[in-house]
């Protein structure tokens, strides 16, 4: 006969369980917001840079492709690593052989082998009970039908005893077969007993399987929350290196963009002191000539001279310096105001 003492569902270990769940629900969803947040920092940070407009300086080609390369990258590990704590978990009993089964309140089991060998202890319980069940219902089935004719059989011997009252042998006929029938009953009750008695022992063990299963499915999902706790403590680790490379990258690409050194500088009056070279180089014999000084340094000023009667208006890179200097400049000083 099978053992009775079902464990009811424990409700400090459901609350155990229940923990276990959420938490790793929301660990997965934190590992999706932060893959996905940093898949599309890349993406963001590069258009912005196209958008932004770098003039005619143009872009730092290789600090722009080391900042899409290194953003790139960053990204990829934060995706590659919490990807990882998305992925599904597939467990077999072998690889709960180390689980701590004090996890689960309410357990009797100090190992998880110990649990499988008492499923296993459980399950050819229930086949031994389900086979004697078949067996006894299939028993009161044919002591049932025998009961049956056997009451048939009485039935008509009595009958035919009635109408023949002076029939001493139908009369003991009929006796006969009546306590016949009576045996019969009684072992058709007996047998429907027995096949009941056997049922309620095959749903005891059933019962006895299902809840040592459940012990089993709780720890493969504690089991599962602790891989998926230790896959996300590695991907934050991870996480940590993607986002300084994105950051890194960001930056780089940020950088990009040359500075445009020449719009911030004002066009202002100057005058060009002209040597041999310099006047070779405008056409012109003067000596002095104004001019307009519209960009450049102040070793080669980018100017636009004045035309005179002299000298027409050129614009030139005007060279102070060697190997081959135009002559020099001078900036009038500023008037004051009366």
């Amino acid at each position: 006969m099978a053992e009775t003492d079902v464990p009811e569902k424990d409700d400090v270990a459901e609350v155990v369980l229940d923990r276990a769940t959420h938490a790793t629900k929301g660990m997965r969803d934190t590992a999706k917001w932060i893959a996905s947040t940093l898949g599309a920092i890349p993406g963001v940070a590069v258009l912005s840079s196209l958008i932004r407009d770098p003039g005619e300086a143009g872009f730092d080609p290789g600090r722009l492709l080391l900042g899409i390369v290194l953003a790139l990258l960053g990204a990829l590990v934060g995706i590659l690593m919490f990807g990882r704590v998305l992925a599904p978990i597939p467990l077999e009993d072998d690889d709960l052989t180390g689980f701590k089964m004090q996890k689960m309140p309410g357990n009797r089991w100090p190992e998880f082998p110990d649990l499988l060998n008492y499923i296993e202890s459980a399950r050819q319980v229930l086949s031994t009970e389900t086979q004697s069940a078949d067996a006894a219902a299939s028993a009161s089935q044919v002591a049932a039908g025998a009961a049956a004719s056997a009451e048939a059989t009485a039935l008509a011997s009595e009958a035919a005893a009635k109408q023949l009252p002076d029939d001493l042998i139908a009369k003991q006929r009929a006796a006969r077969d009546r306590a016949a029938a009576d045996v019969a009953k009684q072992v058709a009750l007996a047998a429907a007993a027995t096949a009941a008695n056997a049922t309620s022992d095959s749903n005891a063990a059933a019962a006895q399987l299902r809840a040592r299963e459940r012990y089993r499915t709780q720890a493969y999902l504690l089991e599962a929350s602790d891989r998926v706790a230790e896959r996300f403590k590695a991907a934050a680790v991870g996480g940590v290196v993607g986002a300084l490379l994105v950051g890194v990258g960001v930056f780089l690409i940020a950088m990009a963009p040359n500075a445009k050194t020449d719009a911030a500088k004002p066009v202002s009056l100057i005058t060009l002191v002209l040597n041999p070279e310099g006047q070779r180089a405008l056409d012109c014999e003067l000596d002095r000539l104004p001019a307009l000084r519209v960009g450049g340094d102040d070793k080669t000023p980018q100017v636009i001279t004045l035309p005179t009667e002299e000298c027409d208006a050129r614009e030139i890179p005007f060279v102070t310096e060697s190997p081959t200097p135009l002559g020099d400049f001078e900036t009038p000083a500023p008037v004051a105001s009366p």
